[in-house]
């Protein structure tokens, strides 16, 4: 794909990197001594967290998790006779299903640790320019995270019928595609960008937005929508909503406290054949999980569940389970941001 001018390179990196010196300041201030701020106090004042301030991005940021991956007990898919039948997937939807615990398969966990960190800028295939956030396993040097690899395993595994175009992209995607490979997608890394508007990355497919964390409105109720891969399929959408203030898991207090946000990927309806020819119904794939932003910090805890069929309610838990818990958090020089150790 031929890149896009160089016009448009720099205006592209201006925006998303804007807001550099003001973030400076906010992490800055943020890493001070948590207070715990009583609003019912007379004379207090509590400013409202802005979207910038839920992912502060200063060059050499690192975020350290704790990675748990398991495979969870589900039954079979439920296939339907025509695409008009597919029943939709929605926020509303699977508020019920993060509300209650999953079955899973004893003995199959894997456990470790994955870091992300700000290191200079990079550029896709597609020749967009934007803050990099490196992917690793922590403790091991960063390399360029590729999310939109990550995104197109997932979509290659839901949509048997976009494989060969997503094969013909050339763009690697993670080995073991239809086994879940334990690697986050509703927080990751590569071409990172903030605007006023939103905050996301780019990928390799095009040079539109592939994929959103925020938007600017971060009030409880507030959602968006994000059409993903439009180059190769024109059904497969982000569908995003904060649901709630929740206290920060300790140690990340803060004083509004952590954002949640509840994300689904509906992969869209698709065929489920039986050689070239013979169709025997159609099914929908979709991923959903939770985030907790904190102010100061950016996000403290991811929650996926993957591959879950619609139509069918005890599958509705997915076949996977990924969960990331914030252990540290360092800049560039090694020191130490917040960690475990400091207490409320």
């Amino acid at each position: 794909m031929i890149p896009p001018p160089a016009r448009r390179r720099r205006a592209a990196r201006a925006a998303c990197r804007s807001a550099s010196a003001a973030l400076l300041l906010v992490v800055a201030a943020s890493f001070g001594p948590c207070a715990r701020h009583d609003p019912t106090a007379p004379g207090t004042v509590v400013p409202a967290a802005t979207m910038s301030d839920y992912w502060p991005n200063a060059d050499g940021l690192a975020w350290d998790y704790g990675r748990s991956y398991l495979v969870l007990r589900s039954g079979g898919a439920t296939m339907f006779p025509s695409a008009d039948l597919v029943p939709r997937v929605s926020v509303a939807m699977v508020l019920p299903l993060l509300a209650t615990d999953a079955d899973t398969v004893s003995g199959s966990t894997l456990a470790n640790r994955f870091r992300m960190q700000f290191t200079g800028d990079i550029a896709t295939r597609s020749g967009v320019l934007a803050q990099n956030l490196a992917e690793s396993d922590a403790g091991t040097p960063a390399m360029p995270a590729r999310g939109s690899s990550e995104l197109l395993a997932r979509l290659a595994a839901a949509r048997p019928d976009l494989r060969a175009r997503i094969a013909r992209l050339g763009v690697a995607t993670p080995a073991g595609a239809d086994d879940g490979p334990p690697n986050p997608l509703l927080i990751h890394g590569y071409a990172w960008c903030k605007t006023p508007a939103w905050i996301g990355t780019f990928g390799d497919v095009d040079t539109q937005i592939a994929w959103k964390f925020l938007e600017s409105k971060v009030a409880v109720g507030d959602s968006f929508t994000c059409q993903l891969v439009p180059s190769l399929a024109d059904n497969v959408f982000l569908f995003a909503r904060v649901t709630r203030q929740v206290p920060a898991p300790a140690p990340w207090c803060a004083g509004s406290g952590a954002l949640e946000v509840v994300y689904v990927i509906d992969y869209g309806a698709s065929e489920v054949t039986a050689g070239a020819d013979d169709v025997l119904g159609w099914m929908r794939w979709f991923d959903y999980g939770r985030v907790l932003y904190v102010p100061g910090v950016g996000p403290v805890y991811d929650e996926e569940r993957r591959m879950a069929p619609v139509g069918d309610a005890p599958a509705n838990h997915g076949r996977y389970l990924l969960t990331l818990a914030l252990t540290d958090t360092r800049s560039r020089s090694g020191r130490m941001a917040r960690s475990a150790a400091r207490a409320h």
